[in-house]
């Protein structure tokens, strides 16, 4: 496995448990692709560092 896969499966199974924790009494559907998409949305419209810094997470 890549080391780019190794860390967007990280990052999604991370959330995942933070959400499964703090809303364990509910019923929860979430993407791991939205974590993937919804920062590349936010890099397109970002300037300076903040750009750089989230390209680098998305690399």
């Amino acid at each position: 496995m890549a080391l780019h896969e190794s860390i967007t499966n990280q990052v999604s199974l991370s959330f995942a448990k933070h959400l499964l924790l703090k809303e364990s009494q509910k019923n929860i559907v979430f993407s791991p692709l939205s974590l993937q998409f919804v920062p590349s949305l936010i890099a397109a419209g970002s300037e300076g560092p903040t750009k750089e810094q989230l390209l680098d997470f998305l690399r």
